[in-house]
């Protein structure tokens, strides 16, 4: 009968480093038996049992993505940002990459507010902003709904950035985004900050 082989890890909260361990069974106990005989000999069995452990997560992330918004010479909305990046899997094993939070640009000297469709980009200040796989085109209805399904809003729910990342793959990321943005942003700087998760993929 096949075995069925599961990979197991414990989510990984990524800030400036990534570091773990994933174990797929617990070391085996030492443990002892008696064997006896009555011609001066004795016999017996002995069991070796092995754990295996898996080298530690090894992932490369983008640290910073930097992007720019372009606004037109009369100040209008830009619909499109630039910026790329990559998540690169140097394990041994697929993983799972997850949004678990994001912290948003916060109170500063013009509003920045962060919306989850282009359709609530309606106010001075609001932009949909995604970090996807590159590839996309916002134009598209198809293209439209995969960034707003991973668009970054404060309070958001665990997005899945990747469903499976390959051993040895990466992910090519792109930043997009529709912005509300008049004359008076000419010059002005936001940070969005995103927590990425990093996990083991269950393989069956």
């Amino acid at each position: 009968m096949k075995k069925r082989v599961l990979y197991r890890c414990a989510a990984l909260a990524l800030t400036l480093a990534l570091g773990g361990t994933l174990a797929f069974a617990s070391a085996p106990e030492a443990g002892s038996k008696t064997v006896s005989g009555s011609d001066g000999t004795a016999s017996g069995t002995v069991d070796f049992e092995a754990a295996i452990t898996p080298k530690m997560l090894d992932v490369a992330l983008p640290a910073t993505v930097s992007f720019t918004v372009r606004l037109d010479m009369e100040g209008n909305d830009q619909v499109n940002a630039s910026g790329a990046a990559a998540i690169a899997n140097n394990s041994v094993i697929p993983i799972t990459v997850e949004v678990t939070a994001v912290t948003g640009p916060g109170a500063g000297s013009l509003p920045v507010q962060m919306k989850p469709t282009l359709s609530d980009v309606t106010q001075r200040g609001d932009m949909l902003l995604a970090l996807c796989g590159a590839g996309l085109e916002m134009n598209s209805p198809e293209g439209l709904a995969a960034i707003e399904t991973l668009a970054l809003t404060e309070g958001t729910k665990p997005l899945t950035l990747a469903e499976k990342i390959e051993a040895g793959d990466q992910l090519n990321l792109k930043v997009y985004g529709h912005f509300s943005f008049d004359k008076a942003y000419q010059g002005y700087a936001f940070t969005v900050t995103p927590t990425l998760k990093v996990s083991a993929c269950k393989k069956t």
